[in-house]
């Protein structure tokens, strides 16, 4: 794997992270668990975001097509937007 895959798929993990902590925030929320393991959580999920910040400068360079945040926003797999392209060309 190249230099950038690995950079992508690490950006990919603390992603995945990301959303996990927020799930288990969600659900430490939702069974009224005492505010000491929220807050733990919160605590988390910000060294999780710190962790992507850590990774911003490594993907200065990478360009997405504005097109694709509203595929996003829907819930759509970005691909689908790649797909669409490659079919009007």
């Amino acid at each position: 794997m190249t230099e950038r895959g690995k950079k992508f798929e690490q950006l990919e993990e603390c992603v995945e992270g990301i959303i996990d902590h927020c799930r288990e925030a969600g659900i430490i929320v939702c069974d009224y668990q005492p505010g000491i393991a929220i807050s733990r959580k919160i605590n988390d999920l910000v060294l999780k975001l710190q962790d992507v910040d850590r990774l911003q400068p490594e993907m200065n360079d990478v360009l997405v097509p504005i097109a694709v945040f509203p595929k996003i926003d829907a819930g759509q797999n970005p691909q689908i937007y790649s797909r669409e392209c490659m079919e009007r060309v």
